[in-house]
């Protein structure tokens, strides 16, 4: 019930940023888009988030089983630490919203903050069974997608007059790397739970390194 309620508040705020944004912009946003477009334009911002994602979603189908039978927690240790990640990601997301400066130098930068941690996240996961050690754990993987989430949205805010498309664009990739992930994952997981994570930490670590190199090209 509690996670319900904490779900339920998260959707809340993310829809409530995204309505801000879309409500000042879908007046512009008349004639027709070209989705490619905005892809070639923003491709090193969809294809880390793909990338992250994928990793990401490979681990978490089997995230619980790894905890139950690998772990060796119980059903109420497990529950904790999702709840964590969720309530960091609850806490973190509106605070983090006011504090960001709309400058890609800034944004860009607080991308590549998430994905580094995300590799953090990915790599050192698999290293201790320690209930505490995990629990911080999630608290980093929270902060990254809050970072993530905000800095990408924020970025293809202030870089696309298509705002609506772009965003929209968003939870394609997200899609895509859901299915993607999953694929990889069945695949994967043959040769033992570490290697979801290294993959994870692989893909964190390509996105981290393609937006450090678009950063560095271009600014």
């Amino acid at each position: 019930m509690i996670l319900t309620i904490v779900l339920l508040f998260i959707i809340s705020v993310i829809l409530n940023n995204l309505f801000e944004v879309f409500k000042e912009e879908i007046k512009e946003e008349r004639e027709k888009v070209n989705s490619w477009e905005i892809i070639k334009r923003n491709w090193y911002i969809y294809l880390s988030l793909f990338l992250r994602h994928t990793g990401a979603a490979g681990i978490w189908i089997y995230l619980s089983y790894i905890l139950m039978y690998h772990y060796n927690l119980s059903l109420y240790k497990i529950g904790i630490l999702h709840a964590i990640n969720i309530f960091v990601q609850t806490l973190s997301n509106p605070i983090l919203y006011r504090f960001i400066k709309k400058e890609n130098k800034t944004i860009l930068k607080m991308i590549s903050i998430g994905y580094i941690l995300s590799a953090f996240y990915f790599l050192s996961f698999p290293m201790s069974k320690n209930i505490l050690v995990l629990s911080l754990l999630q608290v980093i993987l929270g902060l990254s997608f809050t970072l993530l989430y905000l800095g990408n949205i924020e970025y293809l805010s202030e870089n696309n007059k298509e705002k609506i498309t772009s965003l929209t664009l968003v939870s394609s990739s997200f899609s895509l790397a859901n299915s993607v992930g999953a694929i990889l994952s069945t695949l994967i997981i043959k040769n033992g739970y570490f290697y979801l994570f290294l993959n994870g930490f692989i893909l964190s670590l390509v996105s981290f390194l393609i937006i450090t190199i678009y950063y560095k090209a271009n600014h």
